[in-house]
Parts: C-alpha cells; structure tokens; sequence
C-alpha cells in the first residue's frame, strides 16, 4: 500500500535515532556509505544490494517512482537486499538506504545511499513467418507456431482494401476456397497472455494469384470423324471457366482438343483454345490449325467463325459439331453423348420426410417419414415417367407424372392426391403448384413440396422428397 513522504524516512530515521541514540558526553560519527547496485531488473520486478556496512545493525529504505514524491514503500531490514514487485515496466524508481548503527555504539546513521533504476520494457513475442500454398482454387495460408502465443489475429484483404476473411483462431493455418484473380494481402499478429510479453509485431504478405480452372464434369461419348470415316469412344471434360477438352481427340494420347464456348458473343461463341493453349490461327479464313498426332491428315484446319462448330448440352446429354477440312475434303465430325428416358426405369429408393409446419423446427408428433423401393415405368407421352408417391399418414401415394427435360436434367410434375391429401410444389396459398426438381442417373430430387388437406397446408420448407439408386 502506499504511504506517504512525511512518514517516510524520516520518521524511519527519527525512531531509529531515539532507539540507538548514544550518551551526551560520547563523540560519534556517521557510518561509512555503501555502494548500491541493481543485481536484478525484471519488467515488474527490481532487486537492489547493498554492500554491508561495518558496524551496521539494521538498515532503512524507501521506495518511490522516480516522477512521483508518493512513497510506494519503506520498511526496515537486517539483510543487504531488498526486492520490490508489481511494478510498472519500463519505468523509473528510486531507493534511499540508511545504514542505523548499535545502541551505544560510537557511530550513529550514515549518509543516504540513493540509486535509481528501470524496469525493464515489454517485449513483443515473435512475429509471425507467413508462406501460402494452393490446392486448386483454395488458398492456404500458414506459419509456425510461436512460442508463447496463445492465439493468432488475422485479416485477409484483396488490392482494393474489400475484405476477403478477418478472424481469430488458436490453430497455425487458415484457408479461403474459390478465390478469383487478383493481388491479395494477408496481415496476422500473434497473441499472448504470457507475463512480460506483448503481443507481437504484425506480419504481413502479398501475393498475385491466379485461378486455375476447375473440371465440372466429364463423359464419355461416341467421336464420328468425316475425314477418316470412323467411329470411335472420347472422353469430353468440362471446367469451371467455359472451356472443354476432348481428349484424344483423335484417337491419339496427347492430341487434346481444347475449345472455350463464349455466351455473350451470339454469333460466334466456339473458340478453339483456351486460357494457356493456343492454336494457330488464320484470320482471312476464321480457320484453326490443330494437330491430330496422326502421319495423316497432321493437322486438320477447324472452322469456328459465324458458329460453324458448336456444342449444346450438359453432362447428361449433348454433342459437338466440328467443321473440319485437310485442305481438300471438308466434312463435320461429330461427337454425340448422352441418355434417353429409358435410363430412369427401374427401382429406385424414395425418401420422404415430412416435418410438422407448425413445429416451427422442433420436433413433432406429426413429423412423418416414408422410405420404400418403388418402381419408376415410362410414361405413355414423350419423355415422362410414372413415379410413386409417398404413402402419408396410412393413406397410400399416387403416381405422378414427371415430365422430363433432357437436355437441362430438370422435370416437371402436376400436384399429386395421396388419399385425402394432395402433394404439390412449395407454397402457402393452394395446392395448385407444380412440382419441380433435377434428375440424375442416381439422383432424383424434388424442390420443396407442400401437402393440403383441402385448404390447409401441412408441412415446412425442410420438408423434402427424393429417389436414389445404386
């Protein structure tokens, strides 16, 4: 606790004085002074020795800040050393010592002994060593760990200062998916709660990136070439940035195809080449040059402008129409893939649930689910299928009549009754909803459904129906 200058030293000394005091009639003198040094300095810790003074029986101090006339302590002691804690770092403080001589001794209290002495300053832990890696289009960014740090600070910005990511997190890593082209700058600080530490300086990198494309899908499909009048199988991948590759296009490994399909420019969206291959090209004919790695024909020269080679479709179905020439026949090759609705006869397991709308998430009494293999027929018009619908509450499903759309993989279905009930696309207002979803080779899945008793809804939006297949 803190006491006060005016019962300071002085009164330390004026008690010492009447305790020790000599007879009138004896001459004494002061005790000689000591050296005083800092035998220990700490950022909330200082330690002070004196060396012994003969003749000394006890010795008093005080102690202060060095700005400040507030005594922090004073105290008495037989010892030559005095330890003082829960200071301030980097900060100044003063000690004064006297030296008290025996009762009736010949000497009397010696000169004050005063030093001054600092705290040592906080230190920063290390900073963080940043170093960054990619895995296709996901950045990694890491460091080793810091000794005495508990946890790590970051930002994550790109060129224009917009944020990308900002965190805290106790681990040495962090990672941001899907990032696009650009300057990106990455700044961290490591904190501690270590005693005598501060938090660290901050770490910071830059760096470019660029994207990689990424494949979305591939298929394999039958490659008709005009020129060799051969059929043979080729693999089609498509990426993430509108290119495609055909590979071995024909029919040699290496001998790729690869073409980019342009959707803002109408009348001329197929392009041979894309981002890092380029092929050579003759502006006066709009004619590309691509190598077969065949002896003959070498290359064949493809006619892209004005749309005369094109791709439609997904990756359930589609072609590509080439225009191609070797100098003295022209012809269009041909690579064809793809389903027909015959692909989606068969069983298939449906899976049902139906949770209470009035639950508002919890669970329900009336939540009910349904799974069963059922068997998906051809529908009697174009492109349809007959599909079960869920039994609901004891009352067996109907069949619906999904209209399917093969080039975009989606159908429609009209709203279905399920005994007294009618199952129907999501909504609130009536029954009258189409249904719509995706359809795959082992997916069929439904957007969300609603069922009516008359005109009362049942079911939430998290509701769902889907078919599955090995």
């Amino acid at each position: 606790m803190k006491l006060y200058k005016y019962i300071g030293l002085l009164g330390v000394a004026f008690l010492m004085g009447t305790a020790v005091g000599c007879s009138d009639d004896k001459d004494v003198v002061p005790l000689d002074k000591s050296e005083m040094a800092v035998e220990n300095a700490a950022y909330n810790t200082l330690t002070f020795e004196w060396g012994r003074v003969d003749g000394a029986r006890q010795y008093s101090y005080e102690f202060r800040r060095s700005d400040s006339e507030d005594i922090i302590e004073v105290g008495l002691t037989k010892d030559n050393k005095a330890t003082f804690t829960g200071l301030d770092p980097d900060t100044e403080y003063t000690l004064t010592v006297l030296a008290y001589a025996a009762i009736n001794s010949d000497n009397t209290t010696s000169e004050p002994i005063v030093l001054t002495a600092r705290t040592s300053p906080l230190e920063p832990i290390e900073a963080p060593v940043l170093r960054w890696s990619r895995e296709v289009n996901t950045v990694i960014i890491s460091w080793d760990a810091v000794e005495g740090a508990r946890t790590y600070e970051y930002s994550f910005v790109d060129a224009d200062g917009n944020e990308i990511g900002t965190g805290t997190t106790f681990n040495t890593s962090v990672s941001f998916a899907n990032m696009q082209d650009g300057k990106y700058t990455f700044n961290i600080v490591a904190q501690t709660i270590a005693g005598g530490r501060t938090d660290s300086d901050e770490s910071s990198m830059t760096f470019e990136f660029k994207r990689e494309r990424e494949e979305l899908w591939r298929i394999e499909g039958n490659y008709t070439s005009a020129l060799l009048d051969k059929t043979w199988k080729a693999t089609l991948v498509s990426y993430d940035d509108n290119s495609y590759t055909i590979l071995n296009w024909y029919g040699v490994e290496g001998y790729d195809l690869e073409f980019t399909i342009d959707q803002s420019d109408a009348n001329n969206m197929f392009h041979a080449g894309c981002e890092g291959v380029e092929y050579n090209y003759n502006s006066s004919t709009g004619t590309y040059s691509i190598p077969t790695g065949l002896s003959s024909p070498s290359t064949i020269g493809l006619k892209a402008s004005g749309n005369q080679s094109a791709m439609t479709g997904n990756s359930g179905r589609g072609n590509v129409t080439l225009s191609v020439t070797d100098g003295s026949t022209s012809g269009t090759d041909r690579l064809e893939w793809g389903i027909t609705i015959n692909d989606f006869v068969g069983t298939w397991t449906l899976n049902f649930a139906g949770y209470d709308y009035f639950a508002y998430g919890a669970e329900s009494d009336y939540d009910e689910f349904y799974t069963a293999d059922v068997e998906v027929t051809l529908g009697s018009a174009a492109n349809t299928l007959m599909v079960p619908m869920p039994n609901y509450y004891g009352y067996k499903g109907g069949t619906g009549t999904m209209v399917v759309d093969l080039d975009e993989m989606t159908f429609t279905m009209s709203p279905v009754e399920i005994g007294a009930f009618v199952i129907s696309g999501y909504g609130l207002e009536d029954s009258n909803v189409t249904m719509t979803g995706t359809i795959s080779m082992k997916k069929i899945v439904f957007n969300p459904i609603q069922l009516w008793w008359g005109e009362y809804y049942y079911i939430s939006e998290d509701s769902y129906l889907n078919y599955t297949r090995e």
